[in-house]
């Protein structure tokens, strides 16, 4: 019994030394400004199972990373003083361990503008919503010119080729110098597919899936004359060369432009029409944009498949949550439970699934019977990554309560850091479908099964009182600024 005990005891010491959860792969940052040296502080907590942190730094926007320091497992924070105010920067920390890495990312700067949003959307509108909902389209587009941008709508019947609704945007994208360009489809748009994958590991759902990234492909040439694959057990992942359905499983490079969908096409769980779904995402959109909606800024997360090999797909929930929330702000707990009690800007649920629902989570038919007071919301299981199915358990949570976006994160993992500084969340799913090397990645990087289901133009954090009508008029030698706040104020500076 002896030698077994001893054993058994150098494997657990062992086991100690090595990553054993999700939260053991993410690094929990946050920052401390200082405007009068300048620098920024970063600071993170510790673990037990690192022997050293690596500190690097991009600007916002650019590819590579430069490292900055090297720190030992002792020491958890870290001050740059080489940094310009009014400059957004991203900030990576690598926690090395004895045969694993976990990682951290956050935004940070000093002054910057984290409401000003410069860029065009192209508004993409199923032709069979439009006339129904024109007051809640045009609110929309109000909304979001008040914020920078510039909106050029398109209207496409359901039954138009994906390819001819792709040059279309390639069109109005070639005709602007406007960057950066986000694509909002809006309705059961064409749904393109493409590829011969199976990123959640199961066999019979190998084929081709959902591809909305191919719509914010400008440069390359998808083909259809390859795969010859119908081993899937549902007809929509069959590809065979000439059907419409593309070969290419993996994008050819960045995408150019962000790319997000709402389509309520197909829930009869909810027992509402589809227009009266859109309708109301539309206007849950205009009440969080408009300060109508103010979540508590917490974040919830629900893990069900733990360290998972290494794969620990909550990790996309902790590395993320921290730098956005705060650390203190994130907690475990269970998906639907802490939602219908309480208010979360983030929330993050994974567990073995079906097109409806992942255990230990909840079900498509829970989104429909409850009303979640969430914003920002991911979710990661089998076969309902593949969302364009019936009472799918992704366009579920957009129709219910006051969630407003998801995505299936955890193969590949998504970064959302970059909402700290001010980006909308289409740049972050344009960041983490074009992926490989920028960011931490383990498996499915740049798969074109990568979509962002929600407006791409929203951000994490508005102006308490956005304002519209503003008006610029000559008052002897001064201008005078006149506006209108939404809330009804009026008010004036000279």
């Amino acid at each position: 019994m002896k030698p077994v005990f001893a054993i058994l005891l150098l494997f657990l010491s062992c086991f100690a030394a090595f990553a054993q959860s999700s939260q053991d792969l993410s690094i929990a940052i946050s920052t401390v400004l200082d405007r009068s040296t300048p620098s920024i502080t970063l600071k993170w907590s510790s673990n037990a199972v690192i022997t050293n942190y690596i500190i690097s730094r991009k600007n916002i926007g650019a590819t590579n990373w430069k490292s900055i320091g090297n720190v030992n497992s002792s020491t958890t924070t870290f001050e740059d003083k080489d940094i310009m105010i009014g400059a957004k920067y991203e900030y990576k920390i690598e926690g090395k361990g004895a045969n694993f890495s976990s990682f951290g990312y956050i935004g940070s700067g000093i002054e910057i503008d984290r409401t000003l949003q410069v860029g065009k959307v192209i508004l993409v509108i199923d032709k069979n919503v439009v006339d129904s909902l024109q007051p809640e389209i045009i609110r929309w587009t109000h909304d979001v010119q008040n914020e920078g941008w510039e909106v050029a709508s398109l209207i496409v019947a359901r039954d138009a080729n994906v390819k001819s609704i792709r040059d279309s945007i390639k069109s109005i994208y070639s005709s602007t110098t406007i960057r950066p360009v986000s694509v909002f489809l809006l309705g059961h748009v064409p749904v393109p597919y493409s590829g011969n994958l199976a990123p959640d590991g199961h066999p019979d759902h190998q084929g081709a899936w959902p591809t909305d990234g191919y719509y914010g492909e400008v440069d390359n040439y998808f083909t259809d004359n390859q795969v010859n694959n119908t081993v899937a057990s549902d007809g929509r992942n069959d590809n065979v060369p000439g059907d419409g359905k593309f070969d290419q499983s993996n994008f050819f490079g960045p995408l150019e432009m962000q790319v997000g969908r709402v389509d309520m096409y197909n829930l009869p769980a909810f027992g509402l029409s589809e227009i009266q779904l859109l309708r109301n995402y539309l206007n849950k959109d205009h009440a969080f944009r408009t300060g109508q909606f103010k979540p508590r800024h917490k974040a919830i997360i629900d893990d069900n498949f733990g360290y998972f090999s290494g794969e620990a797909f909550a990790s996309s929930g902790w590395r993320n949550f921290s730098s956005l929330v705060g650390v203190d702000s994130t907690e475990s707990g269970d998906y639907f439970t802490g939602l219908n009690a309480n208010s979360y800007l983030w929330s993050y649920g994974c567990g073995g699934g079906s097109y409806s629902g992942a255990q230990g989570v909840g079900s498509t038919e829970i989104f429909a019977s409850t009303a979640p007071k969430g914003v920002f919301t991911l979710l990661f299981g089998s076969y309902f990554g593949d969302w364009d199915s019936q009472n799918n358990f992704m366009r579920a949570a957009l129709a219910s309560g006051d969630l407003l976006t998801c995505a299936w994160a955890g193969r590949p993992h998504w970064y959302f850091h970059h909402m700290g500084v001010g980006e909308p969340i289409g740049y972050c799913a344009q960041q983490s479908m074009s992926n490989t090397s920028t960011y931490y990645t383990h498996f499915a990087s740049r798969s074109v099964h990568i979509s962002l289901l929600g407006d791409p133009t929203l951000k994490q954090q508005y102006s308490t009182n956005p304002i519209s009508g503003l008006t610029v008029t000559k008052e002897g030698p001064h201008m005078k600024l006149s506006w209108r706040q939404l809330i009804q104020v009026n008010s004036s500076l000279s």
